[in-house]
């Protein structure tokens, strides 16, 4: 059964390599990076899914919770 899958470090170089396999299983991945250590060029296989969302540039350390939900992962 095919997932979507959202793949944070995806530009990195294990983010990448597991990103390309997922997409060979058959997975929608989108990933999601800071690019602070990985690179635009590791992303290759991504770029080139049609069914893909592609890549978001985003650094999760600058997490900032909504009000009214706490500031706990849920």
């Amino acid at each position: 059964m095919s997932q979507h899958i959202l793949l944070t470090g995806a530009a990195g170089f294990l983010g990448s390599h597991l990103a390309e396999r997922l997409l060979d299983d058959g997975h929608r991945v989108t990933g999601l990076d800071n690019f602070s250590t990985g690179t635009r060029s590791n992303l290759a296989a991504l770029a080139a899914c049609n069914s893909c969302a592609g890549v978001i540039r985003f650094d999760i350390r600058l997490f900032v919770p909504a009000p009214g939900r706490g500031s706990k992962w849920v």
